[in-house]
């Protein structure tokens, strides 16, 4: 999120997008409301691939939040992994 949007602190604005309707929740006002931070044609090929779809997510490394890495389990599952408290913690003020 923070790489698509170009906004460091981009799971704060995601979660204050989704806030107004969280008791209402839908795909299409997800949709909606995350495409005001990313493209909405890439948000929605993710949506479908990895929610509608159940595919595994494509972890790439340039596109993982500040101060994160991916760690491969020995079988081969991806684990998200802090390396730097400081810096993943920013994504959250």
């Amino acid at each position: 999120m923070e790489k698509a949007s170009g906004e460091p602190n981009a799971w704060r604005l995601m979660m204050a997008a989704v806030k107004p309707f969280i008791s209402d929740f839908t795909p299409e006002k997800f949709l909606d409301a995350m495409s005001r931070l990313v493209d909405r044609n890439r948000l929605e090929a993710d949506y479908r691939k990895y929610i509608l779809e159940g595919q595994d997510f494509d972890f790439r490394p340039d596109e993982l939040p500040s101060g994160c890495r991916i760690v491969r389990q020995e079988d081969g599952t991806p684990r998200l992994s802090i390396t730097d408290m400081t810096l993943f913690c920013q994504h959250f003020r």
